[in-house]
């Protein structure tokens, strides 16, 4: 189907419109949401709306899930003729997201939060067709904070932000992850694929990488005295791949380097230490897998959020956080020293990170959808019977 949607007849099945991904911290959990009603409901369309970035075009053709491209941009942080733009590209997103429900006929939208996912639930509300919104925050971002007074669900990740929505609507599900991390999670991904050395740290920046966190860890190697036994496995973003490689192999140290990895849950499965950003989905995913971590938030992320993400970590036992500005190269070489000979404390913390997880968050969203669906349905019925 992918961009002709609206140029062809769909089936009389039921579908869902899953709004909104433009970063991968939005697009995964929609991913796993996806994955657990098709477990679920096998014969329910599928379809992905949001704005085409990189990190959409590049994930969502391998999925099987089909997906549709709109217009429109963000506004908060922009100057006032920027906002201007956004404002009339938001316009013509909403024009386009219902021409899209127009011809998709869904049942349901679920928005996955920021400005792309704003075109389809505005759309989706004039049309009357029911609407549930997924936070991953702690920090609830502003498009779902404006979008939840049109909601008939809200879903969020972390219990303490349940008094952020309107009362009534709101159910504390965690953030959804790919069936990939569960299955890692259960020790169904093997790790031998990837190199057997004795500590492995693992290094993510975000799928666009981290450019601070790459000096950062590639300066701390040389204060590394003692480099065997150690393995790195560093998601570096496009721009920065060749000069990190190149930094690993005049260093003499181990290593995987690409600008993105694929195979995310094998990655997990063979860390011993994450040394990453505080997004949400990262966070969502180290905490099923257990992996201890330490956290650099990304300091000009929307509302300092990554930081909030970051302290639910710390204060579950499960981490540290670093806040960008005191990270330094030889700090990070003292944390890598010091963990590689801590493996009781790495357990520990494996542990309690584990015991917060919400592995069960995509089939529990999945399943509240599909009621909601059902009960809208009914209510559309009798209505209909009575007039």
């Amino acid at each position: 189907m992918h961009d002709d949607v609206t140029k062809k007849e769909i089936p009389a099945a039921p579908g869902i419109i899953i709004a909104g991904g433009a970063t991968g911290g939005h697009l995964f959990p929609g991913i796993a949401i996806a994955e657990h009603l098709r477990e679920e409901r096998p014969a329910c369309r599928l379809l992905f709306v949001s704005t085409g970035t990189a990190i959409e075009k590049r994930v969502l053709p391998k999925t099987g899930f089909d997906y549709h491209w709109i217009p429109t941009e963000g506004i908060k942080g922009r100057s006032l003729m920027a906002r201007g733009r956004a404002v009339i590209k938001l316009a013509a997103g909403i024009v386009a997201a219902v021409a899209v429900i127009r011809k998709f006929r869904p049942d349901m939208i679920i928005g996955m939060g920021s400005y792309s996912s704003a075109p389809l639930v505005i759309g989706g509300w004039l049309m009357g067709i029911p609407i549930a919104l997924h936070e991953q925050n702690a920090l609830p971002g502003i498009s779902n904070r404006m979008l939840s007074r049109l909601a008939d669900r809200v879903f969020i990740s972390f219990e303490k932000t349940a008094g952020r929505w309107p009362a009534g609507k709101v159910r504390v599900t965690g953030n959804p992850v790919r069936q990939e991390i569960l299955r890692a999670m259960a020790g169904e991904t093997p790790a031998g694929a990837l190199d057997t050395a004795d500590f492995t740290v693992l290094i993510i920046g975000g799928s666009q990488g981290a450019s601070r966190i790459n000096q950062a860890v590639t300066g701390a190697l040389a204060y590394l005295t003692d480099k065997a036994g150690l393995f790195f496995i560093h998601q570096t973003g496009q721009a920065e791949e060749e000069a990190v490689r190149r930094i690993y192999q005049q260093a003499g140290v181990s290593c995987r380097v690409a600008a993105f990895i694929d195979d995310m849950a094998a990655c997990y499965a063979r860390a011993d230490l994450l040394i990453c950003r505080a997004g949400a989905t990262t966070v969502a995913e180290i905490v099923c897998m257990g992996k201890p971590c330490i956290l650099v938030p990304f300091p000009h992320a929307a509302d300092d959020h990554q930081t909030e993400n970051a302290r639910a970590l710390v204060e579950a036992g499960g981490a540290e956080m670093i806040p960008e500005r005191e990270l330094t190269e030889r700090g990070i070489a003292e944390k890598i020293v010091y963990y590689a000979s801590s493996r009781a404390k790495l357990k520990d913390m494996g542990r309690r990170l584990r015991a917060a997880g919400r592995p069960e968050a995509g089939r529990i969203i999945a399943g509240e959808c599909l009621t909601l669906m059902a009960e809208t349905k009914k209510r559309r019925m009798v209505k209909q019977a009575c007039t």
